[in-house]
């Protein structure tokens, strides 16, 4: 009986144009053989389809130094402005006390007023430096920076008071 329904079965299918089960698998076994490119260590790796072969168009890189050619305005300081700097030391310096001891006269900053004050000037000589084209050599510099432009100014300079010049003291009195 099965087989008379497996005849009637693939009758109806020829009808229908679709063919039996097995037939239909072997026309649709798929074959990698078709796929496969040959590659120099002789092994095996399917082909690049078209739509991936399109060379992308590489725009031209531009050196630093190009650039620079270019823009000369780069080469000049740019976090902070040359009138800015003025405009907070000026205010900054007003911030100095004037006081005596017995050893004269000295000009003292409280310790946020001299952060900020050595913040700003190493700012400041850090940009001109980038202008002239030389760069932190790496983010402890900062800090290094900063403690050496508060050692030249507080040991190498006199703050100005007024028409009298006098020594730097920083914090609080004690």
């Amino acid at each position: 009986m099965s087989q008379q329904k497996e005849t009637i079965a693939n009758s109806m299918l020829e009808e229908l144009g679709i063919g039996t089960p097995e037939e239909k698998q072997e026309e649709f076994r798929l074959t990698t053989e078709r796929f496969k490119t040959e590659r120099k260590d002789r092994a095996w790796k399917p082909p690049v389809p078209k739509s991936q072969r399109h060379s992308l168009n590489k725009k031209p890189v531009t050196s630093a130094h190009e650039y620079a050619e270019r823009h000369p305005e780069i080469l000049t300081p740019h976090t902070s402005s040359k009138a800015l700097v003025d405009a907070v030391l000026l205010d900054l310096q007003k911030k100095g006390t004037m006081e005596t001891n017995g050893t004269g006269a000295q000009v003292r900053y409280s310790t946020e007023d001299w952060n900020t004050i050595i913040r700003v000037l190493s700012t400041y000589f850090a940009d001109v430096l980038e202008g002239a084209g030389f760069i932190y050599g790496g983010a402890e510099n900062v800090l290094g920076l900063q403690r050496a432009v508060a050692d030249i100014v507080k040991y190498r300079f006199k703050a100005r008071v007024g028409d009298a010049y006098m020594k730097i003291a920083i914090g609080d009195k004690e």
